[in-house]
């Protein structure tokens, strides 16, 4: 089951599941049972996610997924930590050496944008933007030194 947070029709951001090139709407399909944003949904842990299934597997009402937008799935998190000279072939462009520990720095909450939506910068604050692939990892549970083999659990 894949999870997005989108709009249709001129709504707000919601909730929602793909299935079939189609999003169900999960907080109008579960009769109110589930929240309208995912922030919320994660927060309810395996009782939202089971939930969620038994209600996309039932769920009849659904909007093309060309026909919504989506945003990031949430843009509001508690923080967001990011791993500098994290793969090979960026350690070798900026000949770096490898980093024994990994390097971690904090990356403000408003530079979070969603699939589609317009990087904005100023050519007068920045000399050079660069691109770069983003991967975020949402934890839904709390967890601390999580050994590799139980990383799926979390």
């Amino acid at each position: 089951m894949k999870l997005v947070t989108y709009s249709a029709n001129n709504s707000g951001p919601q909730l929602g599941a793909v299935r079939n090139d189609r999003v169900i709407n999960l907080h109008t399909a579960s009769n109110g049972q589930l929240p309208k944003d995912m922030r919320s949904f994660l927060e309810m842990g395996d009782a939202g996610m089971d939930l969620a299934v038994a209600t996309v597997a039932s769920a009849d009402d659904s909007v093309p997924l060309s026909s919504v937008k989506l945003h990031a799935p949430i843009s509001d998190p508690n923080k967001v930590v990011a791993i500098g000279l994290n793969y090979i072939d960026h350690i070798k462009e900026t000949n770096s050496p490898t980093p024994k520990i990994p390097i971690m720095f904090n990356k403000y909450t408003t530079s979070i944008i969603g699939p589609d939506d317009e990087i904005r910068w100023s050519p007068e604050l920045t000399a050079k933007v660069d691109w770069e692939v983003e991967l975020a990892v949402v934890i839904g549970k709390k967890c601390y030194q999580v050994a590799e083999e139980n990383a799926f659990d979390y």
